[in-house]
């Protein structure tokens, strides 16, 4: 009796603490591209809020690609890209990806992902430049990335 007494303690106490979480979680995201190669050598994140910075970025992405592809449409007075480019890498093995989105009162939270491959993984021997982007519910807050 005594041992389920302290179990429904223990129950009740658990369940207050989940209560007390931020109201704001996790946002909703869809990947726009995700891939290996492109024109993009550097290291680096990006959050583009406009045609300006998206035709740009397209065009540093897709510069290795004969035929150059059209930028698709995107609505920028409701929706931003969310950019990670992991920079050159000399074999292939490895990539990048935004794993989770969290909205807090005053930022947003993109976690990244990096994986690399193992010592004696087998990989393809030509340079790659991952890298993933992703469309987001455009807003004001203070973006920060995490790794």
């Amino acid at each position: 009796m005594r041992f389920l007494i302290i179990f429904i303690f223990f129950i009740f106490l658990n369940f207050c603490f989940h209560t007390r979480k931020n109201n704001k979680g996790e946002l909703e995201f869809e990947t726009f591209q995700k891939g290996f190669y492109s024109g993009i050598k550097e290291k680096r994140e990006m959050v583009i809020k406009n045609k300006r910075e998206f035709l740009e970025m397209w065009k540093n992405l897709t510069k290795i690609l004969l035929p150059l592809p059209e930028p698709p449409e995107i609505d920028f007075d409701k929706y931003m890209l969310i950019c990670t480019f992991m920079g050159e890498k000399p074999t292939g093995g490895f990539s990048i990806e935004i794993k989770k989105i969290v909205e807090e009162d005053k930022e947003i939270k993109i976690f990244v992902k990096e994986i690399s491959p193992g010592k004696n993984c087998i990989v393809t021997m030509a340079f790659t430049q991952p890298y993933h982007i992703v469309l987001l519910k455009k807003s004001k807050k203070k973006i920060k990335f995490y790794y």
